[in-house]
């Protein structure tokens, strides 16, 4: 990822001082359930609550059947959301869709929309053609009103950069590529 620009040089050194395996949460699932405690208990004191509420009949088979995409975040907000609309009732997580028998999370997509492989397009890619889009409706204007930043709502610096980045030309560098003469 480094090689091809998709992650950060810096964020990677900082992180490689010491590094940590943390397997996902959906390949120990034996931790569900200390977790869902601990997180109750944690919630618990956060919303100052007296009582804490247990779990509901099936809550925890619940737990342990869902797939967990969101990893240990997920389930801490699963768990605080619960504590929330719980209101003294034990904990339901009606919520949480159990999909272990699916280990694709795209969901049916209409066979007309199913894109084919030469169809697609990189990010990079898509992203230069949106821009481009943008910069026509706005008479290839970048900043100010109705220019592509205001249309793409970002702020002009990161729509520069991204262009300057993607290989999108504007202001002298258009004029250039277009052979036009440069005005000073």
């Amino acid at each position: 990822m480094l090689g091809s620009g998709r992650f950060r040089h810096d964020l990677y050194y900082r992180l490689k001082v010491f590094p940590l395996i943390i397997p996902p949460l959906r390949n120990r699932v034996s931790d569900i359930p200390s977790l869902v405690q601990h997180f109750i208990q944690k919630k618990c004191i956060e919303m100052k609550m007296k009582i804490i509420p247990s779990l509901a009949e099936n809550a925890l088979e619940q737990l342990l059947s869902y797939h967990w995409p969101g990893n240990v975040r997920e389930l801490e907000n699963a768990v605080e959301r619960a504590l929330i609309l719980c209101q003294g009732a034990p904990l339901t997580f009606k919520e949480i869709m159990v999909t272990k028998t699916s280990s694709n999370p795209i969901r049916h997509i209409p066979h007309e929309m199913q894109p084919n492989a030469k169809e697609l397009l990189s990010l990079d890619q898509a992203m230069a053609r949106h821009i481009q889009k943008a910069l026509a409706v706005s008479n290839g204007k970048v900043e100010g009103r109705g220019g592509a930043a205001e249309l793409l709502q970002i702020n002009p610096r990161t729509l520069r950069h991204r262009m300057k980045k993607i290989g999108v030309p504007f202001g002298r560098m258009l004029k250039q590529k277009n052979h036009q003469p440069i005005q000073s």
